[in-house]
């Protein structure tokens, strides 16, 4: 190894500064590790990641002279340990009695103080070390069945360290942490600790080194107590304590391996989890393995979260170290195996219990939960194929409901043109999502030519059902396109809808529509690709939904209204998920939803807008008691198309746009801030 105190020659190979310092200063990448808590200094000095509880020694103080005549012989002590002490009151002729005392001291040290004689002794128990003992009189150190010295009893409390890399060229950027005191030791030669290495006192008492070495040299302290944790671990790494090498495999953190599957075909899985540690993909899983589109990514707090999404029987795959402490959504077709066992997912079912008038439980996205299903027993005719769907809708009449059975999948590819599905003034389009788990009973197309799979006239309701169209991934701009479910009348109703594939929107508004409790997602085209689009009315109303994967989940062609409000978009987004095209739009009201999805996957910016309002509204757009992931707040004046999480474009001054209440960032505000949670 080379002197890292001194400059070296270049065959050497040595980083530029003392101790073996790679250029450049901290690397990137570091791993973090549990800052775990241990017992009070013990024989042995490793402790196996604060699990063994410390080892607890005795000590016998035997008088060797005097008579109950001569009492100036008899013995007088005092000794100090690291860990607590017990006098042993029943050891015989040798056992502590009423005037021997024992206390802990403000350093957190215990001492015990005493006297005996004419042969007798006293008698303790102890944890840690023995720091300090002094004795008048003539007297027999026993420890642990062994006479021993005072010199020997007495030790230095403090433990040789050496941090040492064999490789060259290796970065480390490492930490550990003790139980007790940890101090550089800066005399150690090409090992010695420097300027870029820290120590500190952590909350619960523990001390941690954070360190930085490499190419060969290494790092040393002193420190007291013990061993708790050390990391990263690498095959390139070696630690001494007082000169002997230590197994280091037992600081290594646990991984664990998760499944989540689905168990239907059809279904689909939206789904989050968090950890307490680590997550990586399990890329090599067979069909059940991690893909492009399953993402992870640490949070503010250290936790991680994977964001995956799946479906159809199949699953998905990850190792993370750590607990799991999070998973949603809780449906029927998911099952969630750890280390192979199956988990019971109950564990994690929220309730929601925030709403508009904050008096009953909503549950975001309809599916499992949802109140207002629509029972078969309901219908007027169950309908399983595309004939008579059509037959249906031609003989219903204001009043009916017309159910998609559960288990159908009507493909409506044929239909095209004028010849486009109707549902009729009045009439209830209904299937079965949510009940007893159902995904609900589905339409779908694999024709991209379309303006409008179907559509809903005046008063209309479509609810429980799967509306899907033929394009999944984001594509680049390109005709034809295709849209799901057309509003062309007043009144209409959508709720515990799920709809998804579409390349220019999934549910095209051409009047004012209620839309609430659905999941619509991957709607994704660059150009288009609307989750929901606000083409006429000024009384839209969006709520409780979850949205994913769209280019944008809400926009506005620029004349109508709405209000946005306790909806969760998470996930993934292609640009912003709310806003609206120039000139603005008249009212728009957005207030109490959650933003996740702070990066946008057209351009990679992270992070990037959630709301853009494109011109200047005729009335107001008031955004309020929303959660912002992203953590920019406004700018003092509006500059185009910048990244914080509200934007006007097209003006230089705010310009009816209010904003306020509003959260800012991933960590977690109050609950009338964001969604229902």
């Amino acid at each position: 190894m080379g002197n890292g105190n001194q400059n070296e020659p270049d065959s050497k190979n040595e980083p530029t500064g003392r101790n073996g310092r790679l250029p450049g200063g901290r690397g990137s990448g570091r791993r973090s590790f549990l800052k775990a808590a241990g017992g009070a200094a013990a024989l042995p000095l490793l402790a196996r990641r604060a699990s063994s509880a410390p080892t607890a020694h005795h000590l016998e103080i035997v008088s060797t002279e005097g008579t109950s005549e001569t009492n100036d012989l008899d013995v007088a002590y005092e000794f100090t340990t690291t860990g607590e002490i017990t006098p042993d009151a029943d050891n015989g002729l040798n056992s502590a009695e009423e005037n021997d005392s024992v206390s802990q001291n403000s350093d957190g040290t215990w001492t015990a103080t005493g006297k005996t004689g004419n042969g007798f002794g006293d008698a303790f128990t102890f944890e840690g070390s023995v720091t300090g003992f002094s004795a008048q009189g003539a007297y027999e150190l026993i420890l642990d069945g062994t006479t021993v010295t005072a010199d020997d009893l007495v030790s230095d409390p403090r433990h040789h360290i050496e941090v040492l890399t064999t490789q060259d060229p290796c970065e480390l950027d490492y930490t550990f942490t003790t139980t007790g005191e940890i101090t550089k030791d800066t005399d150690n030669g090409q090992n010695s600790a420097a300027g870029n290495d820290s120590v500190t006192q952590n909350s619960d008492g523990t001390w941690t080194a954070d360190g930085y070495t490499g190419n060969g040299y290494g790092d040393a302290y002193y420190f007291e107590g013990d061993l708790v944790d050390f990391g990263p671990v690498e095959d390139f790494v070696e630690i001494y304590v007082d000169g002997s090498k230590i197994d280091l495999s037992q600081f290594e953190p646990q991984r664990h391996h998760i499944e989540v599957i689905t168990t239907q075909d059809p279904c689909e899985l939206d789904y989050t989890f968090t950890t307490t540690g680590e997550i990586t993909k399990d890329t090599d899983n067979g069909q059940n393995s991690a893909s492009g589109n399953d993402s992870v990514s640490q949070n503010s707090d250290g936790t991680w979260t994977a964001d995956g999404y799946t479906g159809n029987g199949y699953g998905d795959a990850y190792y993370f170290e750590g607990e799991l402490t999070a998973f949603g959504p809780v449906e029927s077709f998911v099952e969630v195996y750890v280390d192979g066992s199956q988990i019971d997912l109950s564990q994690y079912e929220t309730t929601d219990d925030t709403t508009s008038s904050g008096s009953a439980s909503e549950t975001l996205g309809g599916g499992e939960g949802y109140a207002n299903t629509v029972p078969r027993s309901e219908a007027d005719v169950v309908v399983s194929t595309l004939d008579e769907l059509m037959d249906a809708f031609d003989s219903a009449s204001s009043g009916d409901v017309v159910y998609v059975a559960g288990d159908a999948t009507i493909d409506a590819s044929s239909v095209t043109g004028t010849d486009n599905l109707v549902v009729p003034a009045g009439v209830t389009l209904a299937s079965d999502r949510g009940i007893d788990g159902a995904p609900g009973g589905r339409i779908k197309t694999d024709v991209i030519d379309y303006s409008h799979m179907m559509s809903a006239e005046r008063n209309a309701r479509v609810t429980g059902v799967r509306i899907t169209g033929p394009g999944w991934e984001y594509v680049e701009y390109s005709k034809p396109v295709s849209s799901g479910l057309t509003v062309d009348g007043s009144g209409v109703e959508i709720d515990n809808v799920e709809v998804y594939g579409f390349s220019h929107a999934g549910i095209k508004l051409n009047a004012s529509a209620h839309v609430h409790h659905s999941h619509i997602h991957h709607n994704s085209m660059d150009g288009l690709g609307y989750g929901i689009m606000c083409y006429g009315g000024q009384d839209t109303l969006v709520e409780y939904n979850r949205f994913n994967y769209n280019r944008h989940c809400v926009a506005n062609e620029g004349t109508a209204g709405y209000e946005v409000r306790y909806n969760h978009f998470g996930g993934k987004t292609i640009a912003y998920q709310v806003g609206t095209h120039r000139p603005g739009g008249t009212t728009l009201s957005i207030h109490h939803n959650t933003f996740v999805p702070t990066k946008h996957l057209n351009d990679g910016v992270d992070p990037s807008c959630h709301v853009t309002i494109r011109g200047v509204p005729d009335d107001v757009a008031d955004i309020h008691h929303n959660w912002f992931h992203n953590p920019k707040e406004p700018l003092d004046s509006p500059d185009m198309w910048t990244n914080e999480a509200i934007v006007q474009a097209h003006v230089d001054e705010w310009s009816n746009v209010e904003y306020g209440n509003n959260h800012y960032g991933s960590d977690e505000p109050s609950s009338d801030i964001g969604c229902p949670r």
